[in-house]
């Protein structure tokens, strides 16, 4: 026998509550996952000048003036920070910053509020390891920024020109 024709009602609540469920399911995932894996952008460098050709993986970045931008992604409760080399509008590629835990040798933030060394808004500059034909720019976050006292390494490998020989 036919439950739904005897109780066609039992059969409109069945729906329904199958509709709300999904409903209710899909707002959850929605909400989730908005802010989920959105990147803002952090900082954005302007002018910053690249002495060499530089490398990251297949990526070629010529020598010459670049827009460096720091965006960062909020997963839980990490955040992840990206360098992008931007020439106009044309982005290049994102390296991923690795964080130096180490860098500043404490962990009480009273003694790094104090420490004249560290920047009051994010800094970046450069080191050259010849040895590994590397470079690498340092993010110093600073003290009064919305990620405060962090340090990021952003590795690229380089490639020295060799100058052009008079004829």
């Amino acid at each position: 026998m036919n439950y739904y024709l005897v109780y066609p009602q039992r059969k409109s609540l069945i729906l329904r509550s199958a509709a709300l469920c999904f409903l209710g399911l899909f707002m959850i995932l929605l909400a989730l996952s908005s802010g989920y894996a959105q990147r803002k952008t952090f900082v954005t460098f302007k002018g910053v000048e690249t002495p060499f050709k530089l490398k990251y993986g297949e990526t070629v970045i010529e020598k010459g003036v670049y827009d460096f931008e720091i965006s960062v992604t909020e997963v839980g409760s990490q955040a992840i920070f990206y360098l992008t080399p931007k020439k106009g509008k044309k982005a290049f590629c994102d390296v991923i910053g690795e964080r130096d835990a180490a860098a500043y040798g404490t962990v009480f933030l009273m003694t790094l509020s104090e420490n004249p060394k560290i920047p009051k808004k994010p800094s970046l500059t450069f080191k050259i390891h010849p040895e590994e034909k590397a470079m690498v720019y340092i993010l110093e976050t600073g003290k009064q920024s919305l990620y405060p006292y962090e340090i990021l390494k952003f590795h690229f490998n380089y490639e020295l020109e060799a100058p052009e020989l008079p004829k």
